[in-house]
Formats: C-alpha cells, sequence, structure tokens
C-alpha cells in the first residue's frame, strides 16, 4: 500500500513539475510493486497473473530483481544532474545502466533453458556485483559533500541494502534456520526507509529550488538597479564630455581667434607676443583634447594606463627641470577598473598638483603614491621643496580647481606644508565612485 500511494504521489509530482527523474523513479516504483505482485503470486498461491497470463511469472521475478537498479541509477542521474556536475561519472553510469538492461535479457533467455539453479546463480552473483558498485557510487557522491545528494544517498544505502540481504541471506547456510519470516519484509523495510528519504529529499529540494529563483530574482532586480545606474552614469559623462569640450576647447578657440585678429591689426613686434600666446593657448587645448580622447577610450579602463598616463605626464612636466620624480602604488589598485570620470578626474589632479610643486616649491624631488585604506583611494603628491603657510595660502594656483574635482568624485583633499619641510597633498577618494560598476569590489 505505501509503494502505491508513494506510486500517486510521484505521478502527481510529474504532472506538475515534468521532469524527466520523476519518469524514471515511477518506474522504478512500478517495477518494485509488480516484483510485490509477483511474491504474492508465489507465497499466496494467488492465481491473477498466471490466469490472465500464463507462464509470466517466473520471467518477471527473475527480470524484476535487476530492473529496479536500471530505473534507479537512470533516476538518480536526472536527481543529482550529473550530466553537468561530473559528466565523466555519467557517462561511467549510462554504461552500467545498459549493462542491466544487457543481463535483465539474458536472465530472462535463460529462463526457458529450464535450468533454475543457473538462473540463481547468474542473479545472486549479479545482484552482489550491483550492490558493490553502488557502494562504491554511494562513496564517491558522498565525497562530493551536496547536501541534496545526501539524502538520495542514505536513500539509496537503505534501498539497495534491503535488496541485497534479501537475495543474499537465503543462500548462507548458518542463518537459513533463523529466517523463520518472509523475507520479502526486508525489501519492504529497506524500502519504506528509502521513500521516506526519497520524500525528505524532494522537500529539501524543493526548498532549495525556491531559495535559488528567489536568488535569481533579486539578482535581476539588482542588475537592472545596476543598469540603471550605468545609463544614468553614462549621461552624465556624455554631459560632462560636453561641458568640458565648451569650456576648454570651446573658449580656448575663441581666444585663438580673438588673438589673430589683434595680430592683424598690429605690428611685426606685438604680432609676435600674440602669435606665442595663440601656440600656448593651442597646445593647452591639444593637451586638454588628448587628456579627453584618453579618458573616454575602454582601453584605458585598466590601472596600469593610469599609472602609465600619470608617469608620462611627469615625465613631459619635469624633463627639463632637474626634478626627481617617483610614483608607488599598493597592490590593491591593481583590482580597480577605472570608470572614464575618475581616471581623467584622477590625472588633472595629480597634473594640477604636479604643476603647482613644480613651478614653486624649487623641490629637489616630487614623490607620487597611489594607495587603498578602508574604502577609500589615497592619492599623494609630496614634495622636498620650500613649503609654506597653509593659512596663507592665495586662492588660485589650482586650489579651487583641485577642490571641485574632488567633490565630483564625492572625496576631499587636504594640504599640509609648512616653511622649510615641503608639501603635501592629499586627495581621498571612495573607490565605489572610481570603479565601473560590474567590478565596483576591492578585496
Amino acid at each position: 500500500m505505501l509503494v502505491f500511494f508513494q506510486v500517486v504521489y510521484v505521478m502527481l509530482q510529474f504532472f506538475y513539475h515534468r521532469r524527466k527523474e520523476y519518469t524514471y523513479y515511477f518506474f522504478y516504483l512500478l517495477c518494485i510493486l509488480l516484483y510485490f505482485g509477483v511474491r504474492l503470486e508465489f507465497n499466496l498461491r494467488f492465481d491473477f497473473l498466471k490466469l490472465y497470463i500464463p507462464g509470466i511469472v517466473p520471467y518477471l521475478n527473475d527480470a524484476l530483481l535487476i530492473l529496479p537498479f536500471f530505473f534507479y541509477l537512470r533516476f538518480s542521474r536526472y536527481f543529482i544532474g550529473t550530466a553537468e556536475l561530473y559528466p565523466k561519472m555519467d557517462k561511467q553510469i549510462k554504461i552500467a545502466e545498459y549493462i542491466i538492461l544487457a543481463m535483465a535479457f539474458i536472465i530472462v533467455l535463460l529462463i526457458p533453458l529450464d535450468q533454475p539453479y543457473l538462473g540463481m546463480i547468474v542473479i545472486t552473483i549479479f545482484v552482489q556485483l550491483l550492490f558493490l558498485y553502488s557502494i562504491w557510487l554511494i562513496r564517491f557522491f558522498y565525497l562530493r559533500r551536496n547536501k541534496l545528494i545526501r539524502f538520495l544517498l542514505i536513500a539509496s544505502v537503505f534501498a539497495v541494502t534491503g535488496h541485497f540481504l534479501a537475495i543474499t541471506l537465503p543462500l548462507i547456510p548458518p542463518v537459513v534456520p533463523y529466517l523463520t519470516f518472509d523475507l520479502l519484509n526486508i525489501t519492504m523495510i529497506g524500502l519504506a526507509f528509502e521513500i521516506f528519504f526519497f520524500n525528505t529529499g524532494l522537500g529539501y529540494k524543493a526548498k532549495f529550488e525556491q531559495e535559488e529563483k528567489l536568488k535569481a530574482q533579486a539578482e535581476v532586480i539588482n542588475q537592472y538597479a545596476q543598469n540603471q545606474k550605468i545609463q544614468l552614469q553614462l549621461e552624465g559623462m556624455r554631459d560632462k564630455i560636453a561641458n568640458d569640450l565648451h569650456d576648454d576647447v570651446g573658449s580656448t578657440l575663441s581666444s585663438i581667434v580673438l588673438y589673430g585678429q589683434v595680430a592683424l591689426k598690429s605690428d611685426q613686434e606685438k604680432s609676435k607676443s600674440v602669435i606665442e600666446k595663440i601656440i600656448s593657448s593651442s597646445q593647452r587645448m591639444m593637451e586638454s583634447m588628448s587628456d579627453i580622447v584618453w579618458a573616454i577610450h575602454s582601453r584605458n579602463d585598466a590601472w596600469v594606463n593610469l599609472i602609465s598616463r600619470m608617469k608620462e605626464t611627469a615625465s613631459e612636466r619635469l624633463g627639463m627641470t632637474g626634478i626627481r620624480f617617483t610614483l608607488n602604488h599598493d597592490k590593491a589598485i591593481e583590482q580597480i577598473r577605472f570608470n572614464m570620470e575618475a581616471r581623467r578626474n584622477i590625472l588633472l589632479l595629480f597634473k594640477e598638483a604636479l604643476h603647482n610643486a613644480a613651478k614653486y616649491s624649487d623641490a629637489g624631488s616630487i614623490n607620487c603614491d597611489l594607495r587603498i585604506e578602508g574604502d577609500m583611494l589615497l592619492l599623494t603628491v609630496q614634495d622636498d621643496g620650500k613649503g609654506f603657510h597653509p593659512e596663507q595660502v592665495i586662492k588660485g594656483n589650482g586650489l579651487e580647481s583641485m577642490k571641485s574635482r574632488s567633490q565630483e568624485l564625492k572625496g576631499t583633499f587636504e594640504i599640509e606644508s609648512s616653511p622649510g619641510k615641503g608639501t603635501r597633498i592629499t586627495f581621498q577618494l571612495p573607490v565605489n565612485e572610481l570603479s565601473i560598476i560590474q567590478n565596483p569590489r576591492i578585496t
């Protein structure tokens, strides 16, 4: 009766979930149910099967000792998902399945030969081999340490052990006198425990799949939110580029036009001074355009390109001054992929601080340091120059520009200096404002 209700339950599960493993488990239970029916024919002298299908009982009895293994192995493969998780083992189990089918066919062919003793020996040896193979499989999957698989393993141990004992115990002479009960009871007890742990495993699997579904939904929602953030970020970058082009390039071109008009109306000596201003403005515009193009290009997302650009800038700015320059960074920097706005603003902050140090400090060396502290990136530019009193500093010299660019990245900057002890400028910038959204975390 227990098996019958389990068959009904599995059928309902199949119609609800439409999963292959329920089909094979249904046929496994059907084989068990038929085997019990055959045993009732033998033990209780029922003639139901003999009456309607004469001669079928011996064939069913022997074949049904083997076939359940085939369906249970196939069910287990789909239940665990061995094709995806353990492809090599999946192929081995498939081979075992075909061997079981072939052996069931051979056992059926032996019946017309009227050699019951030979058939019993073949069946017993093969079932014992299947038992050993099952133990090996159980050990393999046990070592995978998967909680869902554990339920199936416990169920399998009871099912295989019950079946093995029911066949093997009558072959042990010292044990036979104590077998005063129907050995089918051993199979039924093993099957009862197998069904219990199987259903428990189904419950766990349903809970696990529900949790995975909720997790997947949360990831989709999170991805949507990230996509929205990326979209807003891209729109902000586009507006920023437009403003930069207007402010830097537009104003410079306007100045060049104005200088050109002045040069046309001036004498040769004055024109020379105006042309120098045109050249200077053009160089600034070219530099600004170069920074914008560099910041836009996606190949410069990697940290190494920012470091390389900073070194290149320092070399160009300090090359003729004799000022020594060093740049250091810690390993954590290498995990950041800088977004466009971040790498441009970091570069401009560095250039402004470097320019001030080179122009005003009378330094012999300038050191730049990039490192991660907590969730902040610290950019430090330090010189060994003459220093000054911070409270006496005149607004200008790029200080307002450094302040506004730091604020654009939701960061801060600090100046430390004293006469004769050099100057240290530190920018503190939150990492999550610098990283490309898909890879924002520093570990």
